[in-house]
């Protein structure tokens, strides 16, 4: 919910002071997800499965990142807040499943 927040907050600066706080307390509650994801994989999977899982994670988070990036190059023509209020639409269904 605070990453929700903060993405909202990014869109919405009107300063490059507002925008960079809004990226660093994004990234402080983003990154737990990424974090987290490991330790969950370890919990839910026996041993001689965690690899493939794990590698399934790694290939999702590799491939995301870049379809992500490219996306976002092109938003970026629009403006710059077109990015955010974009990456917003996942995080809604995120926050509905």
């Amino acid at each position: 919910m605070a990453f929700f927040a903060t993405t909202i907050w990014s869109g919405a600066a009107q300063s490059l002071q507002s925008l960079t706080g809004a990226r660093v307390l994004g990234a402080f509650f983003g990154g737990t997800s990424e974090a987290l994801a490991a330790a969950v994989i370890a919990d839910l999977f026996f041993l001689h499965e965690r690899g493939w899982w794990m590698g399934v994670y790694v290939v999702s988070q590799t491939t995301g990142s870049t379809i992500g990036g490219l996306l976002s190059g092109f938003l970026i023509v629009k403006g710059w807040r077109w990015h955010f209020w974009v990456s917003h639409l996942p995080l809604v269904f995120k926050l509905k499943g």
